[in-house]
C-alpha cells in the first residue's frame, strides 16, 4: 500500500502490532472481490461472511481488556442469522456492548443502509470471570424517527436518561435476558422480560428444526422447493385448461408467497407435476440442484403456511393461513403441519395472534422469515376450542367474499348481483377448479348477517311505505353501495375475530396488561400509526416516530365504479366463452355482437325494461357509454384484473388514443386458439373492414377529383380531409393484414438462440 513510503508502511505495521484503550470506526459495507474472501475465510473463520463483521472481530483483538470499540455500523449484527457467532461469541465471550442506538435509516448521506452506533467493551478476562450474562447495556431507539431529527431525539432524551435513570426511549437490558431468545436471536431490548421468558417457559412449535429434542412434537415446519424456472413450470390456474388440473394430472394447485393474506388465501397458481413433477426433476438434475424438491412427504397434505417474504412495516402481522389438502408448496412458502391434525384450526387461531406476531419480531425483525424462526415459537399443546372456531369462521367468511371475486377458483358471480339476488345454497363456483369442488357454504350467524344485505330486504322496507304504489326497481349505484356495505361488514367481523383471538392468546398465556400495552405499541410502530404518550422533546420540528402516517381512504365513488366494471366484465366473460370461435370483433357489427350480448346479459338479471336505465346508470358512473368503455377501457381492466395474465387477447390495429379509434380491434379467446385462428380473422373479419376502407378510399378519391374539376375550394378541402384519413386507414390495415401473414406464417430467418437459452425464449 506504501510502497514508495516506508516510513509510512512501517508506522502502519507498528500500530497493528498494539494494542488500544480506544477504538473507534465506520467500516466498509457491501460485496467483496474474490481475493477478500479468499482472505477473510482464511484469517477470520467467524466472521468471513461479511466484511464489516470481520472489522468487528479485528478492532476488539485490539483493544485491550477492559479497552473500549466505538463502531458505525449497519444494524444487522442485531439480528441476522449468519452474525449468531458475532453475537454468541465476539460480543459475549471476548466483549459485550455497552450502549447501543438503534439508528435505522438516514444516519449515513446518500446510503440506503440501517444503522446502529455501538460502544462496546472487552472483556477483562475472555469467557472465564467476565460473565457477560449480568452485564447491562443500554439502547436508545431511534430508528422510527425523522431523519432530520434523529440527533436532536438522542440528545434531549439522553440528558433526561442520564438525570433521572429513564425514558421511553431508553432501555437498561442486562445481557442475560436478551440470551433467554434461541441462540440470542435478536437484540429484542424493547421486550419485556417477561415476554422472553415465554421462549423458556413453553415448548417451541417445532422441536426437531429448534434442536430441542427433549420438549414435546407439535408441529413440523417446512420450507417448499423451488421450480429453478418459474416461467416454464408456474401458471395462473385460469391459464389452463380445467380438465387437467388436479392431483393425478398434469397442472396442481401451488403455494408461492403472493400477497398479503390471513387466514384465508385462495392459491390460484399452478405447477407442472406430470407424473410427480419428472419435467422439474429433470430440470433440477441438469442443474444439478437435486435437494431442490425438500420435504416432497408434505406435499398435498392439509396444514397452515404464510409468505418467506412478509410486510411488517406496512401490515402488522405476516399471512399465517389454511392450506387445503391438494396443494404443493414453494420455497416462497412456510408451511405447518400439525402433528394432531383435530388440532388445526386452533393452531391457525393461536399463530394469528398478536402476541405470535410479537414473539417473531423479537426472533426476527426483518421482512424475510425463515423456518427456524417460526419452529422457535413458544407454543401451548393444546390451543382451546374457542381459537378453532374463532379461525374457521374467519376462513369462512373470507372465502364467501372471494366467491365475488372474478379471477377466484371459488368464483360464483359479482357482488352487485349477489346482493341483487338472494342467497342460494344451490349456487356454486362456475370455475371448475377443484377447490370449487370442495367449495360448501357455511352457515356461521355473521354470514347470515352478511348475507342479509341485499335488495331484498331493502325492498320490504321501501315497501312499507304507503306512499310506494308502483313497483320497485333497484338502481345499479344502490346495488354497488350495498356490495360495498357487505365489504364493510366483512371486515368488521374480521376485526371482531382478531381481537377475540387475541384477547384469548393473551389469556391462555396469561399476558399481563403492561405486556398487552407494550405490544399495541410496538405494532403501532411499525404500521407507521402514532402511539404512546407524548414525548418530553419539544423542540419545535420534533416529530413522531410515525411521520407522515395517515389512513387511507378510497373514494365512495371509485369503489363504486369498480363495482360496476366487475359486473359488466362479468357479462363480457359470459359472452365471449359463448363465442363459437372465441373471435369477437369490434367494428360495425359491435352492436350486434357483444354489446348486444351484454344487454342480453343485463335483460336477463335486472328484466328488459330495464335494460335502458341500467346503460343509462353506468354512463353516469363510468362517464362514458357502455359501448365506449368496452371499446376503449375494457382489455386495460382485463389485463390489470387477471394480474397481466388475460384469457382474453385485444388485436388492434394501432394503439387507441383520445380522438382515433382503430381501424380494426377484436378480442381473442386465448382457450380457444388454433392454428386456424388467424386465417378466420383474416377471412371472415379483417378482410372485409379492409374491402370496406379500400371502397371508401376509392369513393372519396372520386369525388375529391369531381371537386378539383369543378374548383370548389371549399369541397376540396372537405374531400382532401376526408381521402387521406380514408387512405390512412386502409394503409393501416394493410400494414397489420402484414403483420397476422408474418405471425401466422413460418419465417425463413430463424431466431439465433445461445447455447443454453431459456424456456420462455426458445417458446
Amino acid at each position: 500500500l506504501f510502497a514508495t513510503e516506508a516510513e509510512k508502511s512501517v508506522g502502519l505495521l507498528e500500530l497493528l502490532m498494539q494494542e488500544y484503550d480506544v477504538l473507534l470506526m465506520n467500516p466498509p459495507y457491501g460485496g467483496m472481490t474474490a481475493k477478500a474472501k479468499s482472505y477473510l475465510r482464511d484469517y477470520y473463520e467467524r466472521t468471513h461472511h461479511d466484511l464489516y463483521a470481520a472489522f468487528i472481530e479485528q478492532t476488539v483483538d485490539l483493544a485491550k481488556p477492559g479497552g473500549f470499540v466505538g463502531m458505525l455500523t449497519s444494524r444487522t449484527f442485531m439480528f441476522l442469522g449468519m452474525f449468531q457467532k458475532v453475537r454468541e461469541e465476539i460480543l459475549w465471550d471476548d466483549a459485550v456492548p455497552k450502549l447501543l442506538l438503534d439508528t435505522g435509516l438516514g444516519i449515513l448521506d446518500g446510503a440506503t443502509v440501517e444503522t446502529a452506533a455501538t460502544v462496546i467493551r472487552k472483556n477483562v478476562m475472555a469467557g472465564l470471570s467476565s460473565n457477560p450474562a449480568s452485564q447491562v447495556c443500554s439502547f436508545c431507539r431511534l430508528d422510527y424517527f425523522n431523519t432530520y431529527i434523529k440527533e436532536l431525539a438522542f440528545l434531549e432524551s439522553f440528558m433526561h436518561y442520564a438525570h433521572n435513570g429513564a425514558h421511553d426511549l431508553w432501555y437498561r437490558v442486562m445481557l442475560g435476558e436478551l440470551s433467554k431468545t434461541p441462540g440470542i436471536s435478536y437484540y429484542s431490548y424493547w421486550a419485556s422480560p417477561s415476554l422472553r421468558a415465554l421462549f423458556m417457559q413453553y415448548p417451541p412449535l417445532d422441536r426437531d428444526v429448534a434442536k430441542k429434542p427433549d420438549q414435546p412434537k407439535i408441529a413440523d415446519v417446512k420450507g417448499g422447493f423451488r421450480t429453478l424456472d418459474d416461467p416454464r413450470f408456474i401458471r395462473c390456474f385460469w391459464e389452463v385448461d380445467t380438465e387437467i388440473i388436479g392431483r393425478g394430472k398434469k397442472w396442481v394447485p401451488f403455494a408461492k408467497g403472493g400477497d398479503y393474506a390471513k387466514f384465508y388465501s385462495d392459491f390460484g397458481l399452478l405447477v407442472n407435476w406430470e407424473n410427480e413433477g419428472e419435467e422439474i426433476r429433470d430440470y433440477a438434475t441438469l442443474k444439478g440442484r437435486s435437494r431442490s424438491l425438500d420435504n416432497e412427504a408434505f406435499y398435498f397434505h392439509e396444514g397452515l403456511t404464510h409468505s418467506y417474504i412478509t410486510t411488517i412495516g406496512l401490515i402488522a402481522g405476516f399471512g399465517i393461513r389454511y392450506l387445503p389438502p391438494g396443494i404443493i408448496f414453494g420455497h416462497a412458502e412456510r408451511a405447518i403441519f400439525s402433528i394432531r391434525t383435530d388440532q388445526l384450526w386452533a393452531f391457525l387461531g393461536l399463530i394469528s395472534a398478536r402476541l405470535f406476531l410479537i414473539e417473531r419480531l423479537m426472533l426476527n425483525p426483518t421482512r424475510k422469515w425463515e423456518a427456524i424462526d417460526g419452529a422457535n415459537m413458544p407454543t401451548v399443546v393444546e390451543p382451546s376450542l374457542r381459537l378453532e372456531l374463532q379461525a374457521h369462521e374467519a376462513y369462512d367468511i373470507l372465502r364467501e367474499i372471494n366467491t365475488a371475486n372474478e379471477t377466484s377458483t371459488v368464483y360464483i358471480k359479482p357482488l352487485i348481483l349477489q346482493v341483487l339476488h338472494n342467497y342460494n345454497p344451490e349456487e356454486h363456483p362456475i370455475m371448475r377448479h377443484p377447490f370449487a369442488e370442495q367449495f360448501r357454504w357455511a352457515d356461521w350467524p355473521s354470514l347470515r348477517k352478511i348475507r342479509s344485505i341485499c335488495w331484498e330486504n331493502i325492498k320490504k322496507e321501501l315497501k312499507q311505505d304507503a306512499t310506494a304504489m308502483q313497483e320497485i326497481k333497484p338502481s345499479l349505484r344502490l346495488l354497488a353501495e350495498l356490495a360495498i356495505n357487505r365489504e364493510e361488514e366483512t371486515s368488521k367481523r374480521i376485526e371482531e375475530l382478531q381481537k377475540q383471538i387475541d384477547e384469548e392468546v393473551y389469556r391462555i398465556y396469561e399476558i399481563s396488561d403492561e405486556d398487552r400495552a407494550l405490544i399495541e405499541k410496538e405494532i403501532a410502530l411499525r404500521k407507521g400509526e402514532v402511539v404512546g404518550e407524548a414525548e418530553p422533546i419539544e423542540e419545535e420540528g420534533l416529530e413522531e416516530a410515525a411521520d407522515g402516517a395517515g389512513v387511507l381512504t378510497i373514494d365512495i365513488n371509485q369503489q363504486v365504479r369498480n363495482h360496476v366494471e366487475r359486473l359488466i366484465s362479468f357479462y363480457v366473460k359470459q359472452s365471449v366463452e359463448e363465442d363459437p370461435d372465441g373471435i369477437v370483433p369490434f367494428d360495425e357489427s359491435f352492436e350486434d355482437n357483444l354489446l348486444r350480448r351484454v344487454r342480453g346479459k343485463i335483460a336477463r338479471d335486472f328484466g328488459e325494461g330495464q335494460v335502458g336505465e341500467i346503460e343509462g346508470e353506468i354512463a353516469e358512473i363510468l362517464g362514458k357509454s357502455l359501448g365506449e368503455w368496452l371499446l376503449r377501457d375494457y382489455f386495460d381492466f382485463h389485463v390489470s384484473l387477471y394480474k397481466r395474465r388475460p384469457i382474453f387477447w385485444q388485436l388492434i390495429s394501432s394503439p387507441i388514443g383520445r380522438t382515433k379509434t382503430p381501424a380494426f380491434s377484436c378480442l381473442v379467446n386465448y382457450h380457444k386458439l388454433t392454428r386456424d385462428t388467424i386465417p378466420k380473422i383474416q377471412a371472415f373479419y379483417l378482410t372485409k373492414v379492409k374491402q370496406r376502407a379500400e371502397f371508401e378510399k376509392d369513393r372519396l378519391f372520386v369525388e375529391l377529383e369531381e371537386a378539383r374539376a369543378t374548383k370548389d375550394a371549399q369541397k376540396v378541402r372537405r374531400l382532401e380531409k376526408a381521402y387521406n384519413t380514408a387512405a390512412s386507414t386502409f394503409d393501416e390495415l394493410v400494414n397489420f393484414e402484414g403483420i397476422f401473414a408474418t405471425i401466422h406464417n413460418p419465417r425463413e430467418d430463424k431466431t439465433k438462440l445461445p447455447a443454453n437459452p431459456k424456456w420462455v425464449d426458445q417458446r
